[in-house]
């Protein structure tokens, strides 16, 4: 019953993560010019029809277990042969989703300048090879032996599609004929239906039926404060010349959700709310650096809404980690589950405030405080789980 139920969440919330593709065209096609948005809208579709297929074919296995270069599990010949095991359809269902979600996000990069033949190249290598090799090395390969923790992509999501897209982007050159955006409605529903997937994104992101009710209530809040926090930091960075910017402050709500994936189940929703403004305060900043410093054409933004708060949401999580009191324990769910070295304490001594005592679990990584009499440490075998963003 257990394993059904939730089964079933990871199922509802990959669904609400599929809906994002509908809010990364709505965001990005308000934001380009009014020609553009029927290759937007192409663009999305397209890399759904080659995303999901490639996927099945190979990413999943590489992204999951490491293949050609590892053997796959069960004494499998094919990498698509998982389809038998519920266990790993329901873990390529999420996996799949994030892929897609993580393909979008360089699409606004290449606007008004990329060919829609050459985009869904571009779709098909990295839904296939680029995403899935990076997702291995963060959640199932050596940072994850070394305890890093991304619990819903803020690094193996936003931050590797941001960077990506920045890239390209600089080897594309700028647009013959830059342009403001369109339509600023549109741009702004797209922007609060990403906010509203966003639950899905993170609280689809629990790595076991167990932590369910540990976990859901704080992510959810935490969410949300990091969402308020990068609203008002993008409205603080905007209204000091006077007026605050219409586009700015929605793509705030956005870098504050992606700023919270990586620690949502680590931190107190009031520090949630302050990596979350700043988050929103760098827009602008980093928006101007992209532009006049690296001389690099970003029509939406992606650099300041995903690739920054990306990274630093990666490190906020990062930084939290040693400060779970009495002692920080680290073990993984992959190959290496056979080693019979023991789990390495980060921080002994350390005594913060009652509200820091949440136990840190993540992305095939389970993380957990332990008193400094007890030589219990996580299972994993039974803490954790293959399915996993």
């Amino acid at each position: 019953m257990d394993t059904n139920i939730y089964w079933l969440w990871l199922l509802i919330m990959g669904s609400l993560i599929f809906l994002m593709q509908a809010g990364f065209f709505l965001l990005e096609g308000g934001q380009v010019r009014s020609r553009d948005v029927t290759n937007v809208m192409m663009k999305m579709t397209g890399h759904l029809g080659l995303g999901i297929l490639i996927f099945l074919l190979c990413g999943f296995a590489i992204k999951q277990y490491g293949w050609p270069l590892a053997a796959l599990p069960n004494g499998w010949r094919y990498p698509w042969q998982f389809v038998g095991d519920g266990g790993h359809s329901i873990s390529f269902y999420v996996s799949l989703m994030f892929a897609l979600v993580s393909c979008a996000i360089p699409s606004g990069c290449f606007s008004g300048r990329m060919k829609f033949s050459a985009y869904l190249l571009f779709a098909g290598l990295y839904v296939g090879v680029v995403y899935p090799v990076f997702a291995y090395i963060l959640w199932n390969g050596p940072l994850a032996r070394l305890g890093v923790q991304d619990y819903a992509g803020s690094l193996g999501v936003h931050a590797v599609g941001g960077i990506v897209g920045l890239v390209g982007a600089r080897f594309l050159g700028k647009r013959v004929a830059p342009a403001h955006a369109h339509d600023i409605p549109m741009m702004g529903l797209g922007a609060l239906l990403l906010m509203f997937c966003w639950f899905g994104f993170n609280l689809g992101s629990v790595p076991s039926y167990n932590n369910i009710a540990t976990d859901l209530p704080l992510v959810a809040i935490n969410t949300l404060c990091a969402i308020a926090g990068g609203i008002l930091g993008s409205l603080a960075a905007t209204w000091k010349n006077g007026k605050a910017n219409p586009i700015v402050t929605p793509n705030g709500g956005l870098a504050g959700a992606v700023a919270i994936c990586s620690g949502a189940h680590l931190v107190h929703p009031l520090f949630a709310a302050v990596i979350g403004l700043a988050a929103g305060v760098q827009i602008p900043w980093t928006s101007r650096l992209i532009a006049r410093v690296l001389q690099i054409d970003d029509p939406c933004d992606v650099g300041p809404v995903h690739a920054t708060p990306g990274l630093l949401g990666g490190m906020a999580a990062g930084l939290w980690a040693p400060m779970i009191p009495n002692g920080f324990t680290v073990t993984t769910c992959t190959s290496w589950r056979s080693s019979s070295a023991p789990p390495r304490p980060l921080l002994t001594d350390w005594s913060p405030p009652s509200f820091f005592s949440r136990r840190s679990t993540g992305s095939l990584v389970c993380a957990s405080a332990k008193t400094k009499n007890s030589a219990a440490s996580i299972s994993p075998s039974t803490a954790c789980r293959l399915t996993r963003n």
